[in-house]
């Protein structure tokens, strides 16, 4: 064989382990870690290799810790109410551990046999286990040392499952079968209540938040049970999970035929009916500020839905496996679930969507739980392990909620400070530097008759927006939200513009009429127009572009408030893209409005020498977005599901399309030009590899399609049609590999 020969089949084996690589990197994260890391041994140099792989280790970064079981599989594992300490159970005991250096304190033993469950009391002094000896054990927490012991009156159950009171007065323990439930005073081991259960293939014991109650999971009913009086209270059929609320007074409970209900404990009445039928509800849970309440599915749907009117706010399947635990955080802003495929997955409760995929055992993990402040999780696994990871989001730096309306932003782009309109709505002034909200200012008011439609403009240096009411442009201060100005039109607004450095304004309105106001002093009309104004802008050069709805482009010196030239666009225009040096301009064109009936195309115009370049075909349907790429190239994003790059001379060069016929909306290219991001109507960021063209991953970034997108340094800021705005951290790829190589922290 030869040395090219040689080359070319290396190459190949190259290229078939990136390809398996990318094409698992969504669906199976370790058979794409395990390709992509055989591709970046054999090719570092490639960008698309290094940001694949870099992409496939990152889940694995959020691990901290492995803990081992004594023995066997493991079964429990929560957080004191510090979150300083952990404790563990498995087949031969439970284990406390050291939440920040990861190492083993003490262990707690039942005779060598089985700890189901271990929780902390309250004030965190004391740890109650369940052992399968038929004891219940009081431990010291700080020592380990043993407090009491508990045993039913007759013969030894094998207790399962342990609940507190709130006031850590008072412990209850279930055996593994559910048939009988056990109730101590905690300070003296004396037995207040032996209580009939029935029995059980999916036990549950807990107590309300406030004492009042107890309830359990007997033969398919839920018992309810008056903690003075240890009386059974209630019965309600057909429950295979519950969850109290914050107050004490609701039960939301979930069933295997599919149905989700809220119950008011007092009456036994159901206020709320989430959901009727469907895949078995496993898992059920409300939020602590008990505005929410979240279902989970057999399938892994999980579904959050608003307790006040039973309404749902969002759903999202991140892992496609049965849930076996579900929690929210203390805010009430995440959601967890672990999974029977032994994932672990936390959602934004806003976004619904998935921020961080914990990714670690190769068994189930029976139950996950936040720290108290939500940073770490702590989860069990049947592997005989138990890990911690960092809870933080994995690219999500913040995100702001958008409305229940279509929403339009502000066309300016990659600019700091952002205007979201919504439909009948305030206008929000957003700074996306510091998440702030800079002023909320009246809604724009539409134009009444037309499709047209004034988007809200705000100046480079955030400090003034510019909103068109009906005749009007109103001019207000920001932060303060103060007017500060007022141009009068003689017809409706149909679009605003300031120019790229400081405060000059243009303005045109339905009847043609373009009006000049700078810094705020009295306006300077342009020569009219018989017709409408679609577009305006400004130039880096001072000069005035008005792009007209009989298709007239005309550009004006805006000093003189002289016409410098008229040119007849191709079709009508929705917005001007300039490039940075003045000399170029890019028309967008009306989904409407072509005059010879084919499709509608950008066109790419000269502004030195005024004339039509081309236009840019090759786009199916319209085009949304499209910028200037250091003045070189052209990147153009449409609604046939492709981002198209094209040369200076408006040639296309490569077209970039994903792996569904969903709508880009915007696309804009990486700082280090390696790759092409989109915002499409899947609500996620498509990204591909300038180069070859490839799809290389695709993050979920809003619960609606993604409207725009800009890079602000490392960090791409997102905008979606309901108005959410949202800022995303990918981390460099060189240090992902480095610091995902270093040895694991196995605790001994």
């Amino acid at each position: 064989m030869s040395q090219q020969q040689a080359r070319s089949a290396e190459q190949l084996v190259t290229q078939a382990e990136t390809e398996q690589g990318r094409q698992a990197i969504h669906d199976d994260m370790p058979e794409a870690r395990a390709h992509l890391a055989i591709a970046y041994s054999r090719d570092q140099s490639s960008p698309e290799v290094e940001f694949m792989f870099a992409r496939s280790l990152e889940p694995q970064l959020a691990e901290l810790a492995v803990f081992p079981a004594i023995g066997g599989r493991m079964w429990s594992a929560s957080f004191d109410p510090t979150g300083h300490r952990i404790v563990t159970t498995d087949d031969q005991g439970a284990v406390v551990w050291d939440a920040a250096n990861h190492q083993r304190l003490f262990t707690l033993t039942h005779s060598g046999d089985t700890v189901y469950d271990a929780t902390y009391t309250p004030n965190g002094n004391l740890i109650v286990t369940a052992g399968g000896d038929g004891t219940v054990g009081i431990w010291d927490a700080v020592t380990g040392a043993p407090v009491r012991s508990l045993h039913g009156r007759a013969k030894k159950p094998r207790y399962y499952l342990v609940a507190v009171t709130p006031d850590g007065k008072r412990i209850a323990a279930l055996d593994a079968g559910g048939e009988a439930i056990h109730v101590w005073d905690a300070s003296t081991g004396a037995m207040l209540a032996d209580l009939p259960n029935g029995g059980s293939l999916y036990p549950g014991l807990v107590f309300s938040p406030d004492g009042r109650w107890l309830a359990s999971i007997g033969p398919d009913v839920a018992h309810i049970f008056d903690t003075r009086t240890w009386a059974p209270v209630r019965t309600m059929p057909n429950v295979h999970h519950f969850a109290f609320d914050a107050t004490g007074t609701r039960l939301i409970t979930g069933n295997l035929r599919g149905d989700a209900s809220i119950w008011d404990i007092a009456t036994g009445k159901r206020t709320r009916h989430l959901r009727e039928v469907g895949d078995s509800v496993e898992r059920v849970a409300f939020s602590p500020d008990g505005k929410l309440a979240a279902t989970a599915s057999f399938d892994g749907a999980e579904q959050i839905w608003l307790v006040s009117s039973g309404a749902l706010q969002s759903q999202l399947n991140a892992r496609h496996t049965k849930p076996l635990s579900l929690e929210f955080d203390k805010t009430s802003k995440r959601l967890l679930a672990a999974g029977a495929d032994g994932s672990v997955v936390v959602a934004d409760v806003t976004l619904g969507m998935p921020v961080a995929a914990l990714e670690g055992p190769d068994s189930l993990v029976r139950v996950a739980h936040f720290d108290q402040d939500a940073s770490h999780v702590v989860g069990a696994s049947w592997d005989g392990t138990a890990r911690l990871w960092d809870a933080h989001p994995s690219y999500l730096r913040w995100s702001v909620p958008g409305a229940n309306s279509d929403c339009r932003s502000s066309p300016e782009l990659d600019r700091r400070f952002v205007a979201i309109a919504c439909e009948g709505l305030p206008t929000r002034i957003w700074d996306t530097a510091t998440q702030s909200m800079v002023a909320q200012l009246p809604a724009v008011t539409p134009i009444e008759g037309d499709e047209r439609f004034a988007f809200p403009a705000v100046s480079e240096a955030g400090d003034l927006a510019a909103i068109a009411h009906g005749n009007t442009v109103e001019i207000y201060e920001l932060p303060g939200a103060r007017r500060v100005g007022l141009v009068s039109h003689d017809a409706a607004v149909s679009a605003v513009a300031f120019a790229g450095r400081g405060h000059d304004l243009v303005s045109g309105d339905v009847y043609g009429r373009v009006l000049l106001t700078h810094d705020g002093a009295r306006s300077l009309a342009m020569p009219d127009a018989p017709s409408g104004v679609d577009a305006v802008g400004f130039d880096p050069d001072g000069r005035i572009v008005v792009a007209y709805d009989d298709r007239q482009l005309r550009v004006f010196a805006s000093e003189h408030a002289t016409i410098l030239t008229t040119l007849v666009a191709p079709n009508r225009v929705m917005s001007l893209r300039f490039s940075s040096d003045g000399r170029r301009l890019i028309t967008l064109p009306k989904r409407r409005g072509s005059a010879n009936g084919k499709p509608t195309q950008p066109a790419l115009w000269d502004l030195e020498h005024y004339q039509l370049v081309r236009e840019l075909e090759g786009h199916r349907g319209q085009v949304f977005g499209a910028r200037f790429l250091d003045d070189d190239e052209i990147l153009s994003a449409g609604s046939d599901g492709t981002a198209r790059l094209w040369g200076a001379d408006g040639r296309l060069n490569r077209t970039y399309r994903g792996s569904h016929s969903v709508a880009v909306s915007d696309a804009v290219l990486s700082p280090d030009r390696n790759f092409v991001v989109g915002g499409c109507g899947d609500s996620a960021l498509h990204v591909w590899s300038k180069e070859s063209g490839r799809q290389v991953w695709t993050l979920p970034v809003h619960r609606s399609s993604v409207m725009g997108l800009h890079w602000e340094g490392n960090d791409i800021v997102t905008r979606s049609f309901s108005g959410e705005i949202s800022r995303w951290a990918i981390a460099d790829p060189r240090s992902v590999i480095a610091t995902a190589t270093k040895p694991a922290n196995v605790s001994k």
